[in-house]
């Protein structure tokens, strides 16, 4: 508790003056949850979803990359040797990365 009122609790409170910290009562499941968390959140359910927009779009300029990479090195013949390869793909299930084709 000691930890808490001299660490955390300043925190707390400079976040909830500035009306940047609420209360939120979890009452059932998702589906009637996340609706009212939203409703809640207000603007910031926008700057949520717009983060998850652009970590997509990153993911995708980076595959873009590398395929272009690829053709590149195919087009010139500088493969080195190496069989055909498969693209990158993060498996969002798993959050782990698989190659394309692959059913990880």
């Amino acid at each position: 508790m000691q930890v808490y009122n001299s660490q955390a609790k300043p925190v707390e409170e400079f976040f909830r003056e500035d009306g940047l910290l609420r209360n939120f009562e979890i009452s059932g499941g998702i589906p009637e949850t996340l609706p009212r968390l939203l409703q809640e959140l207000g603007p910031f359910s926008y700057l949520l979803a717009e983060r998850r927009a652009q970590a997509a779009r990153n993911q995708l300029a980076k595959q873009m990359t590398w395929v272009s990479t690829q053709t590149q090195k195919v087009m010139s013949g500088n493969t080195h040797g190496s069989s055909a390869q498969s693209i990158p793909l993060a498996s969002q299930s798993m959050g782990k990365c698989t190659a394309a084709g692959n059913n990880e």
